[in-house]
């Protein structure tokens, strides 16, 4: 009896988000987060100041610009420190089994 002709094996190809980042490519993700930390302040500054001049009350809202651009920054840079800790956390009911 003849032998059937194999079909070639599929090979699915790599999807984008499976590929490992190269370091330039790191390098921009991380330089990002930190840019952004940096306009966040910058823009919470210019916004407080603009309200200073507006009602007389400079530098107070400056000040209070300021100090909400670096929470925001704060926050926008840890957001994907958190994400990236959620990925790499075992599910829930592993946790358990592995204390005991």
């Amino acid at each position: 009896m003849p032998e059937k002709p194999r079909l070639p094996r599929y090979e699915r190809p790599e999807l984008p988000f499976e590929r490992k980042a190269t370091p330039l490519a790191k390098a921009g993700y991380w330089s990002a987060i930190g840019l952004e930390f940096g306009f966040a302040v910058v823009l919470f500054f210019l916004g407080g100041w603009a309200l200073d001049e507006k009602l007389q009350t400079t530098p107070w809202l400056a000040v209070v610009g300021a100090m909400v651009g670096v929470a925001v920054g704060t926050y926008l840079m840890v957001r994907p420190l958190l994400r990236e800790a959620s990925k790499r956390a075992p599910p829930d009911g592993d946790a358990e089994r592995s204390s005991k």
